[in-house]
């Protein structure tokens, strides 16, 4: 005789995934970053060091684009007033959308196929990074802010 409890567990996991659509993780932040390394360095480029505000800023702007179900950048007041509370200087962001699962890999891949996201990856003069990843109704969402910390020194574009 199979055991209720057994049933009910079975008929939960039945439910989370084919009627609820469930969705695999997301990848982790650290797995992001790895990857945009990866790419630095491929491209000659010295690898980003995370950075807690710009972390907090990209998650909140994901979230906020996951809820609202809008790929959409923030203005450039907000990137202004960004930069001044963080005193960073060249502040970029890249976006981007998935309604399948994806890896760290897919997430930068789609952004190096972008020459304007490509850029801010690959731009010498970023030092530090956030990165933000949210996921609602079936539809994941990634936010890349990069940047140079006040007072870098650094070389290139």
């Amino acid at each position: 005789m199979i055991h209720p409890l057994f049933l009910t567990c079975l008929f939960a996991l039945f439910l989370s995934t084919t009627v609820f659509g469930s969705m695999p993780p997301l990848p982790s932040v650290s797995g992001v970053l790895g990857e945009i390394n990866r790419v630095r360095a491929e491209n000659r480029r010295p690898p980003l060091k995370p950075d807690p505000a710009l972390n907090r800023y990209a998650a909140e702007w994901a979230d906020t684009i996951a809820r609202e179900g809008k790929l959409r950048h923030r203005t450039n007041d907000d990137l202004k007033a960004m930069m001044k509370a963080g005193g960073y200087r060249g502040l970029s962001e890249n976006i981007a959308f998935s309604s399948r699962a994806w890896t760290a890999r897919q997430i930068v891949e789609q952004w190096m196929e972008s020459d304007g996201h490509r850029e801010n990856l690959l731009r010498e003069s970023t030092t530090v990074c956030g990165l933000g990843l949210s996921t609602r109704n079936g539809k994941n969402y990634a936010v890349f802010n990069g940047a140079s910390e006040a007072g870098a020194v650094t070389s290139g574009n």
